[in-house]
């Protein structure tokens, strides 16, 4: 197993699959799948935020106060 070279084909698609990988590509460079970001989603993702740093604070003083006592 001295010399053994091992070479890769590409991958084979055919007609259809070729056609959807190239729709998709297509869509992502027509901004297809941007997500805007609307009044409504921006309140979501404050509301979400800031439920994640009460979570991430709450443990830090836990673990602050076990370290203390």
């Amino acid at each position: 197993m001295g010399n053994v070279k091992i070479t890769e084909n590409p991958p084979y698609f055919d007609d259809e699959e070729k056609e959807m990988i190239e729709e998709f590509e297509r869509s992502l460079d027509g901004g297809m799948l941007v997500s805007h970001l609307t009044p409504a989603r921006r309140a979501e993702l404050e509301v979400s935020a800031r439920h994640a740093i009460d979570l991430m604070e709450r443990g830090n003083n836990r673990t602050w106060q076990r370290k203390v006592a």
